[in-house]
């Protein structure tokens, strides 16, 4: 029986908002639909992982001829990210990137965190933050500053804006006067490597930008800097967050009031780079002397990418030899295999655009630990396009011998994965479902009324604030709705349903 309401719970899983599964009239359902950023999800009795839910979701769809990929969102191991980020970077405020996924119910899952605020690149991330978070929380840095956009953030009375050139300074003067300004520097590029640059440069523009705009009367209040994704050389941190601090005595001693140090993103918390951060922090910035500055981060990979998971389906295969595969004549003369899936670079995968992002993959249905190790074979994965030699997926990987229609599952796939077929030029099929869902004591900490800290409502000191697109999203903030039409308390209604939801 248990396998059976194993598999009902998937299929009512794909069916959100529609049933509670029960184990006996008094019990406690096994399974229910609830409302979260108005997007279904699923609450199980247990905690449950992510593999368990994605094959009974892959099961439930081969038996109703679905094979079209999907993702899966472990709402839970949220809740361990941010205790992991605040036990390894206690003095940092994180500000999530929201460029790296701005999947819904991921975005307002950090905005109930009060401390979490969002780090934004354009309009249009720029509105959905200032609605889930207020003005407050918001960190500005379009990479291409306008007046009109400038005007935008001032008119939403976003304050916190990024700047790194004078024509920046000179825009935001006249644009929003009032604006709070951090200026952003390069820590790791050489000067000749401008156009790969982000931020001024260090020794003598950035001190030269703190003098124009103490000149210019434009108020700056702190530093940021960015190191970049995958580097982990421990010295560039601590050098950073001591050049910051040198930049900080500049400021001050122009006028400035600096109270801001942004560290950028891009670093893995709980690792080396952590700890020497929160060292920096202490020997550079010392909380009996800057107690007063406020030290915020930009992650984006690392509260999106673990929490989600893609599922692609075998499509085609094709046998070859494994030297074709390696690219190694030691491998000739063994069996080799190119799958293809129906997943690919002009879709989730365009992720491989972002530094140090390859994917890897292990079969869904199978018993891995159970195959023995000769049986396993090289391979290649390559996406639905074969027109041109970009759609690779992983270009080497180890698997047991795969069959058509067969299952593949890809961990970490929530960063920089959603959102890719529009940029890369390929629109023309849906993007794969999200499927949601928390265990039932997690979702009873979720849902418990808790009102972020907003700043000041705009509209209260007759500032005009525009909303585009943000009307539809009013009600999202109800994390308690639910929609439960009926519930399946004994078998024969259980098989009844069952046997309904299977049907073509």
């Amino acid at each position: 029986m248990a396998a059976v309401l194993d598999c009902m719970a998937c299929d009512a899983f794909t069916k959100a908002g529609t049933y509670d599964i029960s184990g006996s009239r008094d019990g406690p359902p096994l399974i229910r639909s609830e409302l979260f950023a108005n997007t279904p999800i699923t609450v199980f009795a247990d905690e449950r992982e992510a593999l368990s839910v994605a094959r009974d979701l892959a099961e439930m769809k081969t038996a109703q001829g679905d094979n079209y990929p999907f993702y899966v969102m472990d709402m839970g191991r949220l809740e361990n990210l941010m205790a992991a980020w605040h036990e390894h970077m206690p003095r940092v405020q994180p500000f999530y990137s929201l460029r790296c996924n701005a999947d819904p119910v991921l975005l307002r899952l950090l905005a109930e965190q009060p401390d979490v605020g969002f780090y934004c690149t354009n309009r249009v991330e720029l509105n959905v933050a200032v609605e889930l978070a207020g003005r407050e929380r918001v960190l500005y840095a379009n990479p291409l500053w306008t007046r009109g956009n400038i005007r935008h953030a001032c008119e939403l009375g976003v304050e916190m804006l990024l700047f790194e050139n004078s024509e920046d300074l000179i825009r935001m003067r006249s644009s929003h006067p009032n604006a709070s300004l951090v200026l952003r520097v390069c820590m790791n590029a050489p000067v000749s490597e401008e156009s790969m640059r982000v931020g001024c440069e260090l020794t003598e523009e950035a001190p030269e930008l703190l003098s124009v705009a103490a000149n210019l009367g434009v108020k700056v209040v702190g530093i940021s800097f960015s190191i970049g994704a995958g580097v982990c050389s421990l010295g560039i941190y601590a050098y950073a967050v001591a050049q910051a601090r040198r930049l900080f005595g500049v400021g001050t001693a122009l006028g400035h009031d600096m109270c801001i140090l942004d560290i950028g993103g891009g670093f893995p918390c709980g690792s080396p780079v952590a700890a020497s951060i929160s060292a920096s922090l202490d020997e550079y910035f010392p909380e009996s002397s800057f107690g007063h500055v406020r030290v915020v981060a930009e992650p984006g990979r690392y509260f999106a990418a673990s929490v989600f998971s893609l599922v692609t389906n075998i499509i085609d295969k094709r046998a070859v030899d494994a030297s074709f595969v390696t690219n190694d004549a030691f491998d000739s003369g063994s069996a080799g295999f190119v799958y293809q899936t129906n997943e690919g670079f002009y879709g989730s995968f365009g992720c491989r655009l972002t530094a140090h992002c390859e994917p890897r993959c292990r079969p869904l249905l199978d018993c891995v630990h159970n195959i023995p190790a000769d049986e396993y074979t090289y391979a290649t994965i390559l996406g639905p396009t074969l027109s041109d030699n970009v759609d690779i997926v992983q270009p080497v990987a180890r698997l047991p011998r795969m069959q058509v229609g067969e299952w593949l599952l890809w961990d970490d796939m929530g960063a920089y994965s959603m959102g890719n077929r529009e940029t890369l030029g390929e629109d023309s099929s849906p993007s794969p479902t999200v499927y949601y869902f928390v265990g039932n004591e997690r979702w009873q900490q979720m849902s418990r009324p808790c009102t972020p800290e907003r700043g000041p409502d705009p509209e209260a000191d007759g500032t005009s604030r525009k909303r585009e697109g943000t009307e539809a999203e009013t009600d999202s903030r109800s994390l308690g709705s639910t929609e439960s039409e009926c519930a399946i308390t004994d078998d024969e209604h259980f098989w009844l349903v069952l046997e309904h939801w299977l049907q073509p």
